[in-house]
């Protein structure tokens, strides 16, 4: 009797340790693939940063001609317009 009981004990052992391997072995594939998703992810996020500085270069330089035209404009318009 003691001898099926230690022989099914060691078979649900044994039961118990393939399904913690496959477990661990799942689990390092789950995070091998999330750290490739996150890698692509943050390149992605970099490569929209700078896009956005660009983008926010070109919006500030486009401002500040916009500015010098008006005022030259004002100037013109001051000088020709009201004497």
């Amino acid at each position: 009797m003691a001898g099926a009981i230690n022989g099914e004990a060691r078979t649900g052992l044994a039961v118990l340790e393939t399904r913690l391997t496959d477990c661990q072995g799942q689990e390092a594939e789950f995070r091998r693939h999330n750290r490739e998703e996150h890698d692509e992810m943050f390149s992605r996020l970099r490569a929209l940063e700078v896009e956005l500085a660009r983008l926010t270069t070109r919006v500030a330089f486009w401002a500040a001609v916009g500015a010098a035209v008006a005022a030259a404009a004002m100037q013109l318009a001051i000088r020709y317009i009201a004497p």
